[in-house]
């Protein structure tokens, strides 16, 4: 069974699986952004996937999916001096745990990005929510990247994690993700005319058709979680 634990890094979230043993992370230190793709404003996914022995210690890790290796190297140069709580393993506790790390890298302070992006229902969010947010940026005089907007972020992760999940290959992911980018300004006008709408049926048909499977799967999760 997967869980989830509410940890970030940059907003970064935790899911490991082992039963229903998940260990808590007591130590961490932030990947450092990358100054050139800091730079230019790039902001950044990674998914990580590591070890934690029962002493707490962060062993083996590997990098599942990067949207630049310069993302992939800050996070590997840092995950193995995570410090988890330790744990005496038998009666249902693991040797070990697997653990599966979400990270995105945000030019943004991180407790505003942890606090835009956790919780966030893309099934039911509405264009009003995405130009609201395009307006607050612009009262603050910060030109904000499309692609650094709550909604889009999270559409983009939502594909990642299918991806990771091997519901698709790296080609659909990879023509998805050009689709999104490349549809950005063009749905954020959309939006513009039409803020009643829901966010997913402005997105290009191969994104929203390949996103329908994420979000279906939560809908069975919490029907399943009222029973």
């Amino acid at each position: 069974m997967k869980k989830w634990i509410g940890l970030v890094v940059l907003a970064v979230s935790l899911k490991g699986w082992a039963g229903d043993f998940v260990p808590s992370l007591h130590y961490l230190v932030k990947p450092a952004y990358p100054q050139e793709l800091e730079r230019v404003g790039l902001p950044g996914e990674v998914r990580a996937k590591f070890k934690v022995n029962a002493d707490g210690s962060v062993v083996d890790p590997k990098i599942l999916y990067s949207t630049h290796p310069e993302f992939a190297g800050a996070v590997l140069k840092v995950v193995r001096e995570w410090q988890f709580a330790s744990w005496t393993p038998g009666n249902g506790n693991p040797q070990q745990v697997e653990i599966l790390s979400p990270l995105v890298f945000s030019l943004n302070d991180s407790r505003e990005a942890r606090g835009r992006l956790q919780g966030v229902d893309l099934a039911g969010a509405t264009c009003r929510k995405h130009v609201e947010e395009i307006h607050r940026f612009e009262r603050r005089n910060l030109k904000m990247p499309l692609g650094g907007l709550t909604l889009f972020m999270v559409a983009r992760s939502r594909l990642i994690d299918l991806y990771v999940a091997q519901d698709l290959t790296l080609e659909q992911l990879s023509e998805a993700l050009y689709e999104l980018s490349q549809g950005m300004e063009k749905i954020s006008r959309t939006c513009e005319k039409n803020r009643g709408s829901r966010f997913v049926d402005t997105l290009p048909e191969g994104v929203k058709d390949l996103l329908a499977r994420s979000l279906e799967r939560d809908h069975i999760q919490v029907a399943s979680e009222m029973l």
